[in-house]
């Protein structure tokens, strides 16, 4: 989508947001909008624990909480903040399109169909354009168009697979363009401090004695396109047996089929339907984000440079567990670098 788009959107009418069946509540101005923007636990309007939609993290992706929306649209000018924001439902699946506009910030948010999510973000005094992609399966990736970021011009994209991996990229582009946006969807809490805790979370798990290894996984992911039908069940039921700890093998499986080691059609199916299984509907805490990135080679790449010589070689020991490798048995000042 073109930066044109978004200048577009933002610039829409007041008359264009606001239904005609929800007029009356869209003269209403949404709470403390005077201070949008500067304290996502204080404020949350529209998106907030009492707002029109409800947000959850699931597995490292926001996702709308679809039992809990009401459907219309309201706008909101005061204080210097325009906010407007329209919920839509099909078949009880709800859709959402927000606007936030303010001298140092302009947002556009998509929802599409709960979980296709889109943010585009434009800071007028540094003309820093940057725009988030979440699709409802895949990569989620970040793009940056910057023509006075500080000291540097910078025009940068990256990916992954949870908006976690999608920070610790760059942290500091995402917290500055997405950062108060997310903490108030999350109803405060900001997704630095998850990655924080998770982190910790994360270095408790890799003192626990591996489960599986990456040998066992393929070996499962190989049977479940066996001709025999016990061998296929026998293989579905222990990767779910596992959890989340197969599911970034899982993942790279999948995004590595059409490459090498291609995976027919049908085990497409079944390795797309054991992820599907395997996601929680309950919210995302430390400890759960945590068994999901243990076995993660590019999370731990991320976070590696933040680590004690003492914690990479906890690292280094439960990805050889994983790998089904001997450990080396020395001291290990760096296992990985962060992406520059």
């Amino acid at each position: 989508m073109k930066w044109r788009l978004l200048i577009a959107l933002i610039g829409l009418s007041i008359s264009d947001v606001v239904s005609t069946a929800q007029s009356n509540d869209a003269e209403k101005t949404s709470p403390a909008a005077d201070v949008l923007g500067t304290d996502p636990e204080v404020y949350a309007g529209y998106l907030g624990s009492s707002g029109v939609v409800r947000f959850q993290l699931i597995q490292g992706r926001i996702t709308l909480d679809a039992p809990r929306h009401r459907k219309g649209a309201q706008q909101s000018r005061a204080g210097g903040v325009y906010e407007s924001v329209s919920v839509t439902a099909q078949r009880g699946i709800p859709s959402v399109h927000y606007i936030s506009q303010t001298s140092k910030q302009h947002l556009v948010l998509n929802v599409q169909d709960a979980t296709e999510m889109r943010i585009e973000s434009w800071i007028p005094q540094q003309n820093s354009r940057c725009v988030l992609n979440q699709p409802s399966s895949g990569p989620i990736t970040i793009q940056l168009q910057n023509d006075s970021f500080e000291d540097d011009n910078i025009d940068m994209q990256c990916d992954g697979w949870t908006l976690l991996h999608v920070r610790l990229n760059h942290p500091r582009v995402f917290d500055q363009h997405f950062g108060h946006l997310i903490a108030r969807m999350l109803n405060g809490q900001t997704l630095r401090q998850l990655c924080d805790a998770t982190w910790q979370a994360a270095i408790d798990e890799l003192q626990q004695p591996a489960r599986i290894t990456e040998k066992q996984v393929q070996s499962w992911v190989d049977q479940l396109g066996s001709d025999r039908r016990r061998d296929r069940i026998n293989a579905q039921r222990q990767l779910l047996d596992s959890g989340t700890l197969v599911t970034p093998t899982l993942r790279q499986r999948l995004a590595a089929s059409n490459h090498r080691d291609p995976l027919d059609q049908e085990q497409q199916a079944r390795v797309r339907r054991i992820l599907s299984s395997l996601r929680s509907n309950s919210p995302d805490r430390p400890r759960s984000l945590a068994k999901l990135l243990v076995n993660d080679p590019e999370y731990w790449s991320l976070v590696s440079p933040n680590l004690s010589n003492d914690q990479q070689h906890l690292v280094h020991i439960r990805q050889s567990e994983f790998r089904g490798i001997q450990a080396a048995s020395g001291p290990i000042t760096h296992i990985a670098q962060q992406p520059q």
